[in-house]
């Protein structure tokens, strides 16, 4: 092979091809490669090393991927929605799962670290008092997004399934977004095309629902939601065929169209009114020693019948008269010190003070207040 000279060696590249015999007597070809040794001039290789040092100052630093935001949610569906925006991005927990009951989640340790840790909490509201303290500071009002507080649902029930309206839907998704945003500024692209997506399926659905129920004419169809075909059993055209049953029960065919009816409250009594209401109160002191006094305290309450809506159906919205009778014995000294033994609701009444009529999706069930049961305690104070 012919040899190239430079100014000071020479550049050899040999590559030899040797024939050996292996252990199984066949013939095997061995290649040796000389890697060829290569100079340069001082000169020339001090200015490629500040190149390649250059080079590999202006290299930007690898971006360091953010930890993903902590969210939690009421219900498994909200914390889905939450899922779908942030994807990767965020690690999301919720109290209730697909299919439990939507009752009120109590305010365990448990759940209160889980509330603690979280950088975003998605509530139901009213249901959870808990998990909304602090409202009206403005960390907290960044962190914590009230479902029932949105322009969509503040005429909804927060017990009922508030966020399976799609506007609900939407604005959820929205406010999501912005919050991610604010804890994770660098997705914003990400979490917005996200948004955008949901928000196109959502409305996708809500174009084909539209487009299906024009379809039908005045054709019934079968739902899950008692009353949603209205114009069933309206007429001989639109015969009622049960297709409001939902969970077993046949609810019949939707009054007056679905369109509801207008009523005169003209001269309805207000609700939670009673005409008569009492109140009576004793209390009889005496020494007991030197330094400390006795008193007996009692008082006794008597309410007439009331309403519990101003709508006064009898007997649905009438609300009974009731008493309460309360009692306690109180120890006090010259001292400061003061103790106090008490009995409240001494017969132990039951009285329903209170009603509320949740909506037709969750079966038109009535929510009502009672007053509290018989109580009795000791109190020890020590005034200054």
């Amino acid at each position: 092979m012919p040899e190239i000279k430079g100014t000071s060696f020479a550049c050899r590249l040999l590559h030899d091809t040797r024939l050996t015999e292996s252990g199984n007597g066949q013939s095997e070809a061995n290649h040796h490669l000389r890697v060829p040794l290569i100079r340069f001039s001082p000169v020339p290789a001090l200015m490629m090393y500040l190149i390649l040092c250059l080079s590999g100052c202006s290299r930007p630093a690898p971006v360091r991927t953010p930890d993903p935001v902590r969210a939690l949610a009421s219900v498994y569906v909200m914390g889905d929605i939450v899922h779908q925006i942030g994807d990767d991005r965020v690690r999301v927990e919720w109290f209730i799962e697909s299919g439990q009951p939507l009752d009120p989640v109590p305010a365990t340790p448990e759940h209160r670290q889980q509330w603690l840790g979280a950088a975003l909490v998605l509530t139901r509201g009213l249901p959870e008092p808990w998990t909304y303290q602090g409202a009206g500071d403005a960390y907290q009002d960044r962190r914590i997004l009230r479902v029932d507080m949105l322009p969509s649902a503040r005429n909804d029930n927060p017990m009922s399934y508030m966020w399976l309206d799609p506007r609900v839907g939407i604005e959820i998704a929205q406010e999501v977004t912005d919050r991610l945003i604010s804890r994770d500024p660098r997705s914003e692209a990400f979490f917005r095309s996200n948004c955008d997506e949901f928000v196109k399926q959502i409305q996708g659905v809500m174009k084909l629902v539209s487009a299906t129920t024009k379809a039908s004419g005045a054709k019934p169809f079968v739902s899950l939601d008692p009353g949603f075909d209205p114009l069933a059993g309206s007429d001989a055209a639109h015969p009622y065929t049960g297709q409001n049953t939902w969970n077993g029960i046949d609810y019949g065919p939707a009054p007056n169209n679905g369109a509801g009816f207008y009523k005169d409250l003209s001269g309805n009594e207000l609700p939670n009114a009673p005409h008569f209401t009492t109140s009576i109160s004793a209390e009889y002191s005496m020494p007991v020693t030197s330094e400390w006094a006795a008193t007996l305290h009692g008082d006794f309450y008597w309410q007439s019948g009331s309403w519990a809506r101003v709508f006064n159906d009898d007997p649905y919205d009438k609300l009974h008269g009731y008493k309460n009778v309360n009692l306690a014995l109180i120890l006090t000294n010259q001292d400061g010190w003061q103790a106090v033994g008490y009995l409240k609701n001494v017969f132990n009444v039951t009285a329903i003070t209170g009603t509320f009529l949740n909506s037709d999706d969750s079966g038109l069930t009535t929510n009502v207040f009672l007053t509290d049961p018989r109580l009795f305690g000791v109190r020890i104070t020590k005034n200054w």
